[in-house]
């Protein structure tokens, strides 16, 4: 014989939640169709290819689907200075945010990887966004180099070996 129960959870704009329950019997199967549990999506992208160097990353959103709101990002750096939630700017079907990029002082920025968050995005049924695209690693450090001679000084004829050594790929 079987049966169905539906239990719905819902949010109205006010904040005010209901929970709802109904079982019924004699079903076999049991269909719900017009709930919505995924939310839009977002793919961010940057103005520089990772790994970004010192100076002015711009840091772009691209929202698929229909949404409420206006994106708040932030990014968490590594170091001492993340960037807290703040506004992004919209530019037609874009949004974007400006990050300077700070030279690593191993006190208060550090090289490494940072991650981008977004917030303040729903869609009507107050999914979250879903973000694609929210790390970039950071590269502010010169690299360092040695170089090694065959013969010691002076050399007055022949060939001289010279090798350079880099501290990373160039």
């Amino acid at each position: 014989e079987g049966g169905c129960t539906v239990v719905i959870d819902a949010v109205d704009n006010m904040e005010n939640g209901f929970t709802g329950q109904d079982t019924t019997t004699g079903w076999t199967t049991c269909s719900i169709t017009g709930i919505d549990l995924i939310g839009p999506a977002g793919i961010i992208s940057y103005s520089k290819e990772s790994p970004v160097s010192m100076g002015e990353l711009i840091i772009y959103l691209n929202i698929t689907g229909s949404y409420t709101g206006s994106p708040l990002i932030a990014i968490d750096i590594p170091g001492t200075e993340d960037v807290a939630e703040t506004d992004m700017t919209e530019s037609g079907t874009l949004w974007y945010y400006t990050y300077n990029v700070n030279k690593a002082d191993n006190i208060t920025y550090f090289d490494g990887m940072a991650t981008v968050s977004i917030s303040g995005v729903k869609d009507k049924f107050r999914n979250g966004l879903i973000i694609s695209g929210e790390t970039f690693d950071i590269d502010s450090t010169n690299p360092v180099i040695s170089i090694e001679l065959d013969k010691t000084s002076p050399v007055s004829t022949g060939s001289l070996e010279i090798t350079a050594y880099f501290s990373e790929l160039l």
